[in-house]
């Protein structure tokens, strides 16, 4: 027996539309969404935040591959949270970014040096403070994050 009715056709709906926004851009390269997720959203991290963190992560999320990343901050808090600040808990700054209103817990990565036997080496700081990101509309997700910024992003002189 197939389900039918407005319950069923709703539910088929979501499902296109989230596989929809989850596949890679025409040209193969995830979309700025997606890399903003893979770089930045570590809701449930699954060690200390000390060194190895970084150094791990970073690895993890393939930003040592070809040249190491210099610097990255990761947000501690599920997608839905961060998506938040786009639409109901930031404040809109100039270029679509915005600043939100409540702290997160983020840990900022920072390449100390580049080893031959180590690969990347990071030093890693957390804490609690606000966030900025630039928001754009993305299909299947509405007014989504798409960059992480400084403080000076959202509050240029």
């Amino acid at each position: 027996m197939s389900p039918r009715g407005p319950c069923a056709a709703v539910l088929l709906m979501f499902l296109m539309l989230t596989l929809m926004s989850s596949w890679p851009t025409a040209d193969g390269k995830e979309s700025q969404y997606e890399k903003f997720q893979q770089q930045h959203i570590d809701e449930v991290p699954d060690q200390l935040f000390n060194d190895l963190y970084c150094n791990t992560r970073m690895k993890q999320q393939k930003m040592t591959t070809r040249k190491c990343k210099v610097f990255n901050t990761f947000i501690h808090s599920d997608l839905g949270t961060v998506e938040a600040v786009c639409t109901q808990t930031g404040t809109k700054k100039p270029n679509n970014r915005y600043y939100s209103n409540n702290s997160f817990y983020v840990t900022d990565c920072k390449l100390i040096r580049k080893d031959p036997r180590q690969g990347c080496v990071y030093g890693t700081t957390t804490l609690s403070r606000r966030i900025c990101i630039t928001c754009e509309q993305v299909y299947g997700a509405g007014l989504a994050p798409v960059h992480y910024g400084s403080y000076k992003e959202c509050f240029p002189k």
